[in-house]
């Protein structure tokens, strides 16, 4: 059994009241699959066509009762409005987008912007942009090997084209940096260029020295030096990371003199207390381990 509204739009194509009939068909999307809604669209571009060659003779008026009352039709307005302002001109564009043809297409929104409201440009942009997302996964994915070259063919068209044209050179650059363990360079090119956070490598590469950092904090923290190098020494020259891991280093070197006081090997901490205040600079709590040096010893450590 047939719902009401589609008996009423059945109704209204046999009446060959045809905007009527779109105006329902625009709030059940389902009866834009029917063979009744593709010959309604089909008389309405022939009208189109006629408007257009009333409007090139001059006659607007004609034009105007052959399409008016579809602006009627809120997915029609638009188009409706813009032939009979630009007439040919616009049918002509209509045509380019049928055919694809985006460097027609493209060409003319240089000339009439407005035309960048037709809902069939929108649908066809949105198509191009889901597409351009579909690469970018790809990239995302350091699926590298994939063709790109739309990229290359539609630069001219979409800003997002180029934007991901320079992505995927910055994402072949981190492979090739990778590849050849280059790893100062891997990183402060995630650090640097925001789009390729995202891909699996740059993830991958950060969740290599999440890890890495973790192990340096914990040896940190019991004083272990030589540890938090032994953890760390694929990224002491990484320009992002030296401020952490010298960070690391005090803390490092500070507990190491503090567990050296309680051994009471004098000496060392000495010598500790020095080398840090050399390489790291003087914080309260290093000035604090000298002052306990010095209640322990006697001797007062003056630094430089």
């Amino acid at each position: 059994m047939k719902s009401g509204f589609a008996e009423s739009f059945e109704a209204l194509y046999r009446e060959k009241k045809y905007p009527h009939a779109f105006i329902i068909a625009s709030k059940y999307p389902e009866l834009k699959e029917t063979a009744e809604y593709a010959k309604m669209q089909k008389h309405f571009h022939t009208l189109l066509r006629l408007a257009a060659l009333q409007i090139k003779k001059g006659e607007t008026y004609k034009a105007e009762e052959l399409i008016g009352e579809y602006a009627r039709v809120e997915e029609k307005r638009v188009v409706v409005k813009l032939l009979l302002a630009y007439g040919e001109e616009f049918l002509s564009f209509l045509k380019a987008l049928n055919d694809a043809e985006f460097e027609r297409v493209f060409a003319t929104l240089q000339l009439h912007p407005d035309f960048a409201k037709v809902p069939s440009f929108v649908a066809l942009k949105m198509r191009m942009q889901e597409r351009l997302a579909l690469l970018e996964k790809r990239m995302d994915a350091m699926e590298l090997d994939s063709d790109f070259s739309l990229l290359q063919e539609w630069e001219r068209y979409l800003p997002e084209a180029k934007r991901l044209q320079r992505k995927l050179a910055t994402l072949q650059k981190l492979q090739y940096h990778y590849e050849k363990e280059e790893w100062s360079e891997c990183y402060d090119l995630i650090e640097q260029e925001e789009s390729v956070k995202n891909s699996l490598l740059a993830q991958l590469l950060q969740k290599h020295w999440y890890k890495r950092f973790e192990q340096a904090k914990e040896a940190a923290q019991n004083g272990i030096i030589e540890r938090v190098y032994e953890v760390l020494h694929d990224f002491v020259e990484v320009t992002s990371k030296k401020e952490q891991i010298k960070q690391l280093l005090y803390i490092a070197a500070k507990r190491r003199i503090a567990k050296l006081l309680e051994t009471q090997a004098y000496n060392e901490t000495e010598r500790l207390l020095f080398e840090t205040a050399e390489h790291f600079g003087k914080d309260m709590e290093l000035l604090e381990l000298a002052k306990d040096y010095h209640k322990q010893t006697g001797i007062k450590v003056v630094f430089g």
